[in-house]
């Protein structure tokens, strides 16, 4: 182990223990908002979920050890396995700090605690929590859509790392659509061809709410372009997303999206003044496998 990685760990774990996460005389409430006092991802906190001292100071053994095993799949496979997300904040971007955050227990439901927060957007996870000998400790997080974290961490593991990597198109508009890749199962085609076939046309109809419930929030955005945090942001924004740099709903007509990976397709539009130019399409509308299943996730110019 090299001396700075020591020092991170060290670092970490006594800012955990300073946090009061690992005091056995706290009540269920008090561990959990000091998991969100320690753990502050908007900033430049360095990700801890491939430390297992750290890890086991705020989850339980089990939880801890599926942690692990899908740490060491990624450095094995270069890639994303399981989990693609923070698992505190549902999220994949964050504001700089968390605000209103309100822990209540679940009527009738020992260990069951709701949780409630703002960081780009309010949210509400269910918080499974068990009393070790050492503390308080998580033992599940069931989030609004799709499987609980133990779900997703106990998932037999996909690599991605075959299919992970840039395109060889210089351009980077589509090449070809998503049956005609290689290496894909039936299913797995036909999961994302249904999604691209009701999204789309969802788009080009202008059926503003059918677009916002197949997007990820928050959305990301082109760099230096504030995040779209929930639906009500989107509806608002939905001009600056869909007819902004480009026409969406001209170019998804007769767009063929573009697969990065296992678990992103792009599709790739031009500039709304220059419809037919096809070998000039910098505007990536990015789409991703969420655990709540394929999503809007992001817009992008790849000139900026």
């Amino acid at each position: 182990m090299t001396m700075r990685r020591a020092l991170f760990i060290s670092v970490v774990f006594i800012s955990a223990a300073c946090f009061g996460a690992d005091t056995k005389e706290s009540s269920p409430e008090e561990f959990i908002s000091s998991v969100y006092r320690f753990h502050q991802p908007g900033g430049k906190q360095r990700s801890w979920f491939d430390d297992k001292r750290t890890l086991s100071t705020y989850f339980d053994k089990e939880l801890t050890a599926l942690f692990i095993k899908d740490d060491e799949c990624k450095k094995r496979e270069q890639g994303v396995c399981n989990l693609d997300f923070d698992p505190i904040y549902d999220a994949q971007d964050f504001d700089e700090k968390t605000t209103n955050l309100h822990v209540a227990a679940v009527a009738g439901q020992p260990g069951l605690f709701n949780v409630t927060f703002n960081n780009l957007g309010t949210r509400t996870l269910v918080y499974r929590v068990t009393n070790t000998p050492s503390g308080w400790r998580i033992s599940d997080i069931k989030y609004p859509e799709g499987p609980s974290l133990k779900e997703i961490l106990s998932s037999d593991i996909k690599s991605v790392s075959a299919a992970s990597g840039p395109s060889n198109n210089p351009t980077g508009s589509p090449t070809s659509t998503p049956e005609s890749q290689p290496g894909k199962s039936v299913s797995e085609e036909n999961e994302f061809s249904a999604f691209w076939k009701k999204f789309k046309s969802a788009v080009i109809a202008g059926d503003k709410a059918t677009v916002a419930e197949m997007t990820r929030f928050p959305l990301s955005m082109s760099y230096g372009v504030k995040a779209v945090k929930n639906k009500e942001a989107l509806l608002r924004r939905y001009n600056e997303i869909f007819k902004g740099e480009a026409n969406a709903a001209q170019c998804f007509g007769s767009a063929e999206p573009q697969r990065e990976s296992d678990r992103q397709y792009d599709v790739y539009c031009p500039f709304k003044e220059t419809p037919e130019d096809k070998e000039n399409a910098p505007i990536r509308f990015i789409f991703e496998l969420t655990k709540g299943g394929w999503k809007f996730a992001g817009l992008d110019n790849i000139n900026e």
